[in-house]
C-alpha cells in the first residue's frame, strides 16, 4: 500500500504538535511496511513561490513546495490555491498512491481535497478549526471561545488579522454569490467560507478528529459528514515513567517550578494563567517557566503579547520566558519541572503536551477546554474552568493550600509514578489509522 500524507508541517520550520504527529505517523507506517510519501510546505519568503524539492528521509519520500499566501488578494485565495492543487495532483499521479491522507492543508487550500479525491480515496484529519475559521481557533476579539462563532465576531477577527483583504473579500463574495437574501443582502463572509469548506470536505471518504470535543465543534458549525474519532498518540518510549529516573535534575527548594509549553498566544491561556498567579499567596510559592515561541503579535494584535512580556519583566522571580524548544528537549524540561500547566482557552483539539507530561508522570493543571476535558478523571490532574479565567486565582490558591497540588508535587519529587499515568501511544494511533487505510482501499477496489 502506498499512502500520501499531505501536511504543511514536516521540517523544523513548523515546530509543534502537528509536526510531531505527522512525523510519528509516517515513521510508524514506514516501519510497518507501508510506502509513505509526504507532501509538505516551506514558507521561505526568499525563495520563489511554488518552487519544489524532493528527498528521501529515513526511507520516507518527501516533496516540499514553497508557498505562504504571499499572493493572496481575498480570503478565497486561502482556500483555493490552483497552483498548489496542480503540484499536488501531479505528485499523487506520479507516485501512483493508493490513498491520500490530508493531515493538514494549510497553505495548500481546501480545494486540494476534491482535486486529490479525483485520483485516489482521500481521508481528512481535523487538527484545528481552520475549515471553519481562517484564524484556526474560533477565538474572538473578547478573548473567549464561541460555538458557533457568529458572523460579526468571525469578520472582526478577519479585520484584525488581514485588514487588507477584507474589502476585496466582500466584493468577491457579493460577485460570486449572486443570490441575495429576503432583505437584499449577500451571504456573509463566514457563510461563504463554511459553504466552500463543506463542499470540499464532502469529497473525503472519512473525516478524522482527535477527540469527541473537536468533532462536536465541527458538527455545531454544520459539518454533516460522519466524523470518526481516532485519538492522537504520544511517542512514549523516551517519556514514559520519567519521574522515576530523573533524580539528578529533579526540582529542589521551596519554590514550586511550573512549566507551560507551546507557542504563546492568548487562546492558549498563558497570559490568563500568569495573571491568576499574581495573587500574593502564589507569588512567593511559584516560579513559572514558559517554554515556546512568543510571536510579536497574535493574529495581528500585539497587545496580549506585550502584556505577557511586561509581566515577565515586572516579576522576574515569578515568570521566565525560556524561549523555543525542540521536541528532543522534552525529557530535560520535564525532569526540571514539578508540574505542567496547559491552560487553554480555545476548544483544544487534543492537548498533546498534557499527555506527554502525564506519560512522564508529572501532575497537571489543565483547563476544561475541548480535548483536555477527557483528562478530568486522572488522579493527578487539577482542572480549571476555561469559561471563567477570572476565578482561576482563587481556585489555584485553594488547590495549593487545602487542595491536592502540594501532595502531588511532594510525590513527584520523591519519584513516585501515578498509577494511571499511561497514555495512548503514537504507535497505537498509527496502527488504527493504518487499519482505516486498508479498509478504505479495499472499499475503493
Amino acid at each position: 500500500m502506498k499512502v500520501g500524507l499531505v501536511s504543511f508541517a514536516w521540517s523544523n520550520q513548523h515546530n509543534g504538535g502537528l509536526r510531531s504527529h505527522v512525523q510519528d505517523l509516517a515513521t510508524h507506517l514506514h516501519a510497518s511496511g507501508v510506502g509513505v510519501h509526504v507532501h509538505s510546505v516551506n514558507t521561505d519568503p526568499k525563495q520563489p513561490m511554488f518552487e519544489t524539492c524532493s528527498w528521501i528521509e529515513n526511507g520516507i519520500a518527501v516533496q516540499e513546495v514553497n508557498y505562504s499566501y504571499r499572493d493572496a488578494r481575498t480570503l478565497l485565495d486561502f482556500q483555493q490555491v490552483p497552483h498548489a492543487e496542480l503540484i499536488l495532483t501531479t505528485w499523487a499521479a506520479r507516485e501512483q498512491l493508493d490513498l491520500i491522507h490530508i493531515h493538514h492543508n494549510l497553505f495548500l487550500g481546501m480545494g486540494a481535497i476534491p482535486a486529490l479525491a479525483a485520483l485516489a480515496p482521500v481521508i481528512t484529519s481535523l487538527h484545528d478549526y481552520w475549515p471553519l475559521d481562517p484564524r484556526g481557533q474560533l477565538f474572538d476579539q473578547t478573548d473567549a471561545s464561541q460555538h458557533p462563532l457568529d458572523a460579526d465576531a468571525w469578520e472582526a477577527g478577519v479585520a484584525q488579522t488581514w485588514p487588507q483583504l477584507l474589502a476585496a473579500s466582500r466584493a468577491s463574495a457579493a460577485y460570486f454569490n449572486l443570490a441575495t437574501g429576503a432583505d437584499g443582502t449577500h451571504p456573509s463572509l463566514q457563510s461563504c467560507w463554511l459553504a466552500y469548506s463543506r463542499r470540499c470536505l464532502a469529497a473525503s471518504r472519512y473525516l478524522i478528529s482527535p477527540s469527541s470535543a473537536c468533532a462536536a465543534v465541527f458538527k455545531a458549525h454544520g459539518i454533516q459528514q460522519p466524523i470518526r474519532v481516532i485519538e492522537n498518540g504520544v511517542p512514549t518510549d523516551h517519556l514514559a515513567g520519567g519521574v522515576q529516573h530523573d533524580t539528578g535534575s529533579r526540582p529542589q527548594g521551596s519554590r514550586l517550578r511550573l512549566a507551560i509549553l507551546g507557542n504563546i498566544a492568548p487562546s492558549k491561556g498563558q497570559l490568563a494563567f500568569c495573571r491568576a498567579c499574581l495573587r500574593l499567596s502564589l507569588r512567593d510559592l511559584l516560579e513559572i517557566h514558559l517554554h515556546g515561541s512568543l510571536p510579536d503579535t497574535y493574529q495581528g494584535d500585539a497587545t496580549p503579547q506585550n502584556a505577557l512580556r511586561e509581566l515577565c519583566t515586572d516579576h522576574p522571580q515569578l515568570f521566565t520566558l525560556a524561549g523555543p524548544y525542540e521536541r528532543e528537549q522534552l525529557p530535560e524540561i520535564f525532569s526540571s519541572s514539578d508540574l505542567v500547566v496547559v491552560p487553554s482557552l480555545w476548544e483544544e483539539v487534543y492537548g498533546l503536551v498534557a499527555r506527554e507530561a502525564l506519560s512522564y508522570g508529572l501532575p497537571l493543571i489543565v483547563s476544561s477546554a475541548g480535548g483536555l476535558a477527557d483528562l478530568a478523571e486522572r488522579s493527578h490532574v487539577f482542572q480549571l474552568n476555561h469559561h471563567d479565567p477570572e476565578h482561576w486565582g482563587t481556585a489555584l490558591e485553594e488547590a495549593f493550600s487545602a487542595g491536592p497540588l502540594l501532595r502531588w508535587i511532594y510525590q513527584r519529587r520523591r519519584g513516585e509514578l501515578p498509577a494511571d499515568s499511561a497514555v495512548r501511544s503514537s504507535q497505537a494511533c498509527s496502527a488504527e489509522l493504518a487499519a482505516l487505510y486498508r479498509e478504505v482501499v479495499a472499499e475503493a477496489r
